[in-house]
C-alpha cells in the first residue's frame, strides 16, 4: 500500500525548521541541505515544495510575521486588557525572541531586496492597524486625544521595536520586567496627557 503524504503538512513542517534554524544561525547559516537533513528528508523533496531557497526563506518570513499579529487577534478577541494584549509583540518568552531573531535577521535583505522591502512596509503598516485596534477596543485612551490613533499606535509601535531591538541584543540589560515597565508608562503617558487636556 503506498504511503499517503500530507504534503501540506509537511511543507509547513520545512518552513518551521527552516524559521528555527535561521533564528539560531542567521540567514547566512541556513542552507537547503542544512534544512533538509533537520527534517530527515532529501534536498530533492526539500526542493519539490520550494523553487528555490529564496522561496523557502520569503515563506518563514512572512509565517513568523503572521504568527505574532494572530497572538494580538486572539487577545483582542479574548477582550484582554492593552498590556498584556500589546505584550505579545514584545520578546518576552521564547516564542517573542524568536520573532525578532528572525525579523532582525531579514532587516538587512529589506534594505536591498525589493520583495523584502515590500513585505517589511506591509507588515509595519499592519501592526500599527493592530495597535490601534488594540487602543480602540482594549484600552480607555480616547481617539481624538494625543495626537488621534495614528499618532498613538505610531508611538508604541516605535518604542516596541526599540524595546525589542535592545531586549534582543541586550536581554541582560532588558529583561521581560523592564520591557513591561516601559510599555507600561507609555499607555500611562497617553491616558495621562488625555486627562491633562480634558481637565
Amino acid at each position: 500500500m503506498p504511503l499517503i503524504v500530507d504534503h501540506a503538512q509537511r511543507r509547513e513542517q520545512v518552513v518551521e525548521i527552516a524559521v528555527e534554524l535561521i533564528a539560531q544561525r542567521g540567514i547566512e547559516g541556513v542552507s537547503v541541505r542544512a534544512i533538509a537533513q533537520q527534517a530527515g528528508y532529501s534536498t530533492a523533496i526539500v526542493s519539490h515544495y520550494f523553487r528555490n531557497k529564496a522561496e523557502l526563506l520569503l515563506m518563514a518570513y512572512q509565517q513568523t510575521l503572521g504568527n505574532a499579529g494572530q497572538r494580538v487577534e486572539d487577545a483582542i478577541a479574548a477582550h484582554v486588557p492593552a498590556q498584556p494584549a500589546l505584550e505579545h509583540l514584545l520578546p518576552l518568552d521564547e516564542i517573542g525572541q524568536r520573532n525578532w531573531k528572525i525579523w532582525f535577521a531579514f532587516w538587512g535583505l529589506a534594505l536591498s531586496d525589493d520583495k523584502y522591502r515590500q513585505e517589511q512596509i506591509m507588515r509595519g503598516r499592519e501592526a500599527q492597524a493592530l495597535i490601534e485596534r488594540v487602543l480602540a477596543q482594549c484600552s480607555d485612551v480616547p481617539e481624538e486625544e494625543a495626537g488621534g490613533r495614528t499618532m498613538q499606535a505610531g508611538r508604541l509601535l516605535a518604542m516596541i521595536a526599540g524595546l525589542a531591538t535592545q531586549a534582543t541584543y541586550d536581554p541582560e540589560g532588558w529583561p521581560p520586567e523592564r520591557q513591561r515597565a516601559v510599555l507600561a508608562a507609555e499607555l500611562a503617558a497617553l491616558t495621562r496627557q488625555t486627562q491633562c487636556r480634558s481637565g
